[in-house]
C-alpha cells in the first residue's frame, strides 16, 4: 500500500504543477460529465419520445377528422362557461383576495362592491374596486398572487397615488372583477 503512495507523490512531483492542474482538469471533467451531461442526455432521451408519442397522437386525431362531431364549437363553448364557478362561491373568492393582501401587509380600506348579472344568463360579474395602502412591490406582489389564486379573477384598472415624493407608501386603488357561471 505504501509503495502505491511514493510512486503517486513520485509521479506527482516528477509532472510538476502543470500537470497536477492537468490532472485535476481532466478528473474534474470527468466528474461534471458524469454529473451533468449524462442525466440531461437521458432527460433529452425522454423529451423525444414525448415528442414522438405527442406528434403520432396528433397525427392520429387530424386523420380521424381533427375536431369530432363530439367536440364542436357549442361543446366547447358549455365547457368554457362550465369552468365558471357558481357566484353563491364568491365568498371563497374574495377570502383569498383578502388573505393576498394579508400577505403582502397591505392595508385593505372599505371597498365598493357589485354585483351585475348578465342578461343571457351566461357570466355574471362580481365588480370590486379596493383601496390599498403599502409599497409598490407589495401592491404588485398582491396583485400577482390575486391572478395566481383566482383564475376567476381580472384586474381592470389600478392607479397609484403618492401623497409626497419622498413618501415610501402609497395609495393605490384596484379595480377587479371576478366572473361567474350561471346558477
Amino acid at each position: 500500500m505504501k509503495a502505491w503512495i511514493w510512486s503517486v507523490k513520485r509521479l506527482l512531483s516528477r509532472a510538476g504543477w502543470m500537470g497536477i492542474v492537468g490532472i485535476t482538469l481532466i478528473a474534474f471533467s470527468g466528474a461534471f460529465y458524469l454529473s451533468s451531461v449524462v442525466p440531461e442526455q437521458n432527460r433529452l432521451e425522454q423529451l423525444k419520445l414525448e415528442s414522438t408519442s405527442l406528434r403520432h397522437r396528433a397525427q392520429v386525431a387530424l386523420s380521424n377528422g381533427g375536431i369530432g362531431k363530439a367536440n364542436n364549437t357549442e361543446t366547447q363553448l358549455a365547457a368554457y362557461y362550465r369552468f365558471f364557478p357558481q357566484a353563491i362561491d364568491k365568498n371563497d373568492w374574495l377570502a383569498k383576495i383578502y388573505s393576498a393582501a394579508e400577505h403582502q401587509q397591505l392595508v385593505l380600506e372599505t371597498g365598493e362592491y357589485r354585483f351585475i348579472p348578465d342578461q343571457n344568463k351566461k357570466l355574471s360579474r362580481y365588480q370590486i374596486i379596493l383601496p390599498l395602502k403599502g409599497t409598490y412591490p407589495q401592491i404588485r406582489k398582491f396583485a400577482n398572487e390575486v391572478l395566481t389564486e383566482v383564475p376567476v379573477a381580472a384586474i381592470d384598472d389600478i392607479s397609484f397615488k403618492r401623497e409626497t415624493i419622498g413618501a415610501a407608501s402609497l395609495d393605490a386603488r384596484i379595480k377587479l372583477t371576478l366572473y361567474f357561471g350561471a346558477p
